[in-house]
């Protein structure tokens, strides 16, 4: 997450004021202790993004629904 909030920051010219448009110290988005969900919560809004793609991850896989067995109870 630490990397989508530095390529998030370019648009916004840098770090600081990332952290001044998000409402949060600085030193939030560059520390090293790990970050909380809020945060992502933010930076993907802020960006347009999902919050899956802050995380850098996939987004869910669609499961097809498979029809109940007949006669049985579940």
């Amino acid at each position: 997450m630490r990397a989508a909030a530095r390529n998030i920051a370019r648009t916004f010219g840098s770090l600081r004021k990332l952290a001044a448009v998000l409402g949060v110290c600085p030193t939030i988005l560059s520390r090293k202790a790990p970050p909380c969900a809020g945060l992502a919560v933010a930076l993907a809004r802020v960006s347009g993004m999902t919050v899956d793609a802050v995380l850098g991850r996939t987004g869910l896989a669609v499961v097809q629904a498979s029809p109940a067995p007949r006669g049985g109870a579940a």
